[in-house]
């Protein structure tokens, strides 16, 4: 019979010890490590020797798309709120704490200050004369812009204010501080970006993974050795020391494992992957062992974002996304898709002529961040493409820890019945255990190619993409398998939950018997 609900059983009968006591041991070991005091100077001062001058630059010379990671996203309600703030008498461009964080090399710089010195400039009477006025920078330096580092929302909300105010556009300018990118360490460039003083702007979690893997990709050594060794480097590199709540050990975790590592970077590099990236939910989703389930989840999105038109990993917002998945499903019709992006006017006068004549009005808040033409050109690749899947991603990030636990029961008690005997966990505290159902691949040794394709069809689920390695078809098998259990599991997980499916599964071990 399969353990009750409160009980987490691996394969083979031992019994999975508790995530929670291991938090408890290692923070039983924490405490009796001796603590040394710790202080240091803030970033800013750290980064101090690396600033070259402080200078009013022009906006339009100021880029914000980074060299090192992916900055966040542009946040209007953050540039309302702020442009309020300037109204309100709040602009203070020359105030130090205000000023942004620029990037460039020194060799630039220089080539600006010969420039103004020969051409004799003398500052403006408001602004004292050690801030430079760079108003000629993109001319001086072959249209180089300058990177912001930090300070991209106060830029859009200046622009705003400008406007708002109608002042002349001489006024579209800011002060810089002015960091040379040739000498600047990785670890100071970095925890500049990072965003971990104002709570109503904290990166979210994936932003953070982004970070992590910009780091790590301008030094490989970083973010390895032992779990506290990762969390302890993550928790200085990425400034999360000031946040009590973050949950660094989870993210070392996921960054330990190869697998969900490689996964949770491709996600991110999507707009839906840092929005729905969680990480003590993925944290969870690894000790369950049925990876290649939720695998097949993201790499369904990731494949439909990558087939279509321009940019859609980036553009195409969570919200879209939803939209999407409740309008196409797999047997999505050409009228649904119309429907979807081109909605029927609520004064057509009849069926008829709603069925004959299309609509040419966008959705409203419909994929905001593409224009008319790339809107149309989606709207005919779904048309045309039959294979792409809308997955509901949203099905899947409401689950819980207590929901994950019930579909690993299950796929433990499934794998039972087909291995009698199944792999033992000798060390429950690996990070890389072996998935629920490679103890079934031999037992689907009798199914053929074509049984493998007609399941894949039927579930709307790939498996032998190029990217994914299954070396066999009974290794297919298995991923199917488990994806249609789960699946089943998922859409009743109700009553696995409440009727108690222990006893449901010892009736059906009666009847087989």
């Amino acid at each position: 019979m399969a353990p009750p609900p409160s009980t987490v059983v691996e394969a083979g009968g031992s019994k999975k010890r508790r995530r929670d006591d291991d938090e408890a041991d290692e923070n039983g070991k924490r405490l009796g490590k001796k603590l040394h005091f710790k202080d240091e100077d803030s970033v800013r001062e750290q980064a101090r020797k690396y600033r070259i001058l402080a200078a009013r630059m022009p906006i339009k010379a100021l880029t914000s798309a980074w060299s090192l990671g992916k900055n966040r996203r542009l946040d209007t309600k953050h540039v309302r709120n702020l442009c309020a703030i300037f109204t309100q008498g709040g602009l203070n461009r020359r105030a130090e704490e205000n000023h942004l964080l620029v990037l460039c090399s020194r060799a630039d710089v220089s080539r600006m200050m010969k420039h103004l010195q020969r051409r004799d400039l003398s500052a403006s009477p408001e602004v004292s004369e050690e801030l430079p006025f760079f108003d000629e920078w993109l001319s001086v330096n072959h249209g180089r812009p300058v990177e912001v580092m930090a300070g991209q929302h106060r830029i859009k909300a200046l622009e705003a204010y400008v406007q708002e105010t109608g002042a002349n556009e001489e006024e579209l300018w800011w002060t810089c501080e002015f960091y040379d990118k040739d000498t600047l360490p990785l670890n100071l460039n970095l925890k500049l970006r990072v965003n971990r003083q104002d709570p109503g702007m904290a990166d979210s979690h994936g932003q953070v993974w982004v970070q992590v893997v910009a780091a790590s990709s301008q030094d490989p050594k970083l973010f390895s050795g032992t779990a506290v060794q990762v969390k302890d480097q993550m928790t200085d590199v990425l400034q999360l020391g000031s946040d009590k709540q973050f949950p660094t050990r989870r993210l070392a975790t996921i960054w330990r494992n190869k697998r969900w590592r490689e996964m949770a970077t491709r996600w991110c590099e999507t707009s839906i992957g840092r929005a729905t990236f969680k990480i003590s939910t993925w944290d969870w989703m690894i000790s369950y062992r049925i990876d290649d389930y939720w695998f097949a989840i993201f790499r369904s999105v990731l494949q439909t974002l990558s087939q279509l038109p321009g940019d859609a990993a980036n553009e195409v917002e969570l919200a879209d996304w939803k939209m999407m998945s409740e309008f196409l499903g797999l047997t999505r019709t050409n009228d649904q898709i119309r429907t979807l992006f081109y909605p029927p006017s609520s004064s057509s006068s009849s069926s008829l002529s709603s069925a004959t004549t299309r609509s040419t009005k966008r959705r409203p808040g419909f994929l905001t961040a593409i224009d008319d033409a790339r809107y149309e050109e989606i709207y005919s690749r779904i048309l045309m493409t039959s294979r792409l899947r809308f997955t509901n991603i949203h099905r899947l990030i409401s689950l819980s820890k207590d929901d994950g636990k019930v579909l690993f029961q299950v796929m433990n008690h499934v794998v039972a019945w087909l291995n009698a005997t199944p792999t033992t966990i000798s060390n429950q505290r690996d990070n890389n255990k072996p998935p629920l159902r490679a103890d079934i691949v031999a037992t689907l040794n009798h199914c053929s190619d074509r049984v493998v394709r007609e399941a894949e069809k039927r579930l709307g689920v790939f498996v032998w993409e190029p990217d994914h390695h299954h070396s066999s078809t009974p290794e297919a098998a298995s991923i199917l398998l488990q994806h249609e259990v789960l699946d089943f599991v998922l859409q009743r997980l109700g009553d696995f939950k409440t009727v108690g499916w222990a006893r449901l599964f010892f009736r059906v071990d009666e009847a087989a018997s």
